[in-house]
């Protein structure tokens, strides 16, 4: 995005994809998770909910965050049915010892959907990559990795959940 004021919509304004990397709930991206374990408990904070879907003016967008596709991405796509929606109906999956890896795979489709592949395209080669990173964590190059059995189950999980609108 660039920057040509203090608040998210002029950000959005002058930009043709919106990309969100963080938490997400069925019906939020959340920009501060929630703290409910402090003194005081402290509420999740969103940066984007369902009802303030507005915001996004029918950009392309990619939420590369648990639950986006279900909620708010059905809801945005219901909303503005000329755009697209990249997201995961349920929870993001990952390795932390292997965020690298899985980094990867998200980077470089993020890159490719900016490049102009469209959403569903994306989407499915999206699925092919979180199962041949599977496989390299089970039986691959990867497979020595710390956390190898957790990151290949986490890979195959992204596989199954991750999705497009419309």
């Amino acid at each position: 995005m660039c920057r040509i004021g203090t608040g998210l919509g002029e950000s959005i304004a002058c930009a043709d994809f919106v990309v969100f990397f963080g938490h997400g709930t069925q019906d939020e991206w959340i920009a501060v998770p929630e703290l409910a374990s402090a003194a005081q408990p402290v509420a999740a904070i969103a940066v984007v909910d369902s009802k303030t879907i507005d915001v996004l003016d029918e950009r392309k967008a990619c939420g590369a965050c648990c639950w986006s596709l279900k909620g708010l991405g059905k809801t945005y796509i219901g909303k503005y049915r000329n755009t697209e929606f990249i997201g995961y109906d349920q929870e993001f999956d990952f390795s932390f010892r292997n965020e690298k890896y899985f980094g990867e795979v998200v980077n470089q489709s993020i890159i490719s959907f900016v490049n102009g592949t469209p959403a569903k395209t994306v989407a499915q080669d999206l699925q092919a990559e979180w199962q041949s990173l599977k496989v390299d964590f089970k039986t691959g190059k990867l497979k020595n990795q710390q956390d190898a059995p957790a990151a290949w189950l986490a890979a195959e999980r992204n596989s199954q959940r991750v999705g497009s609108l419309p």
